[in-house]
């Protein structure tokens, strides 16, 4: 039943999201008829602002249908997903606060005004002068992870630096993380063939039988790319 519901909630997010990709789909195909057809009206038309305003309103529509074409092209998994954004501060000091700082002010307004997506603060934690020393934010839309997981890495600033009075050049690193918003539970299991296990004599207090007895058990597992301890005593 457990895993019914579950198969059942990850069909109706899937289909909500296949919904609003159609929905926004219609929508720009309404907007390009209504164009077109207003173009064909105004043809012969010599008012320079209204056509000039029916150029810019193609413009964007054009903008709008190639984002969605890039969006049908995504391949990740969690790709439709909302994201968390982190931020950190590398070398440089202050000024690699500040470039936190820009970092944050860029994404946020290319989420909300390019993509309308929402932005919301989740965790900051301020430089010692000024800007952030790290911020993450969480970037809610469908397809927020698969536009914005590109730009995980690390980012250079080098600028004549405001905080030096010698007008110098300063270079400044920020790392970026991001990572998709889950909503569906994760089962992590671990296997028994992937564990080693360790008795060893425990150490300290504890009298004769805890020093002669092995009673202390160290957990280790067996994956390459992480190691987990558990030391039970």
């Amino acid at each position: 039943m457990e895993d019914n519901a579950e198969k059942a909630k990850s069909l109706l997010s899937e289909r909500s999201r296949v919904s609003a990709v159609l929905t926004s789909f219609r929508v720009l195909e309404k907007e390009h008829k209504d164009l077109a057809e207003l173009a064909e009206m105004i043809s012969d038309s010599d008012d320079r602002d209204f056509l000039a305003t029916i150029n810019a309103e193609l413009q964007s529509l054009k903008l709008r249908i190639s984002q969605k074409k890039t969006e049908c092209m995504f391949s990740h998994e969690a790709d439709a997903n909302s994201c968390f954004l982190t931020i950190r501060s590398g070398a440089g000091g202050t000024e690699s606060s500040d470039w936190v700082c820009m970092l944050l002010r860029m994404y946020t307004k290319w989420a909300e005004s390019f993509h309308k997506f929402t932005v919301e603060t989740v965790d900051s934690v301020d430089g010692e002068e000024t800007g952030l020393k790290a911020v993450t934010v969480k970037i809610c839309g469908i397809g927020a992870y698969g536009w914005a997981r590109t730009e995980s890495g690390i980012h250079r600033l080098v600028r004549i630096s405001p905080f030096d009075h010698a007008a110098k050049r300063h270079t400044s690193f920020a790392s970026v993380e991001v990572s998709p918003v889950v909503d569906h539970e994760i089962d992590i299991k671990i296997l028994e063939k992937d564990l080693r296990i360790d008795t060893y004599r425990a150490s300290g207090a504890g009298g004769q039988h805890v020093n002669k007895t092995e009673s202390a058990v160290r957990k280790f597992s067996c994956y390459p790319h992480f190691q987990l301890i558990l030391s039970v005593i």
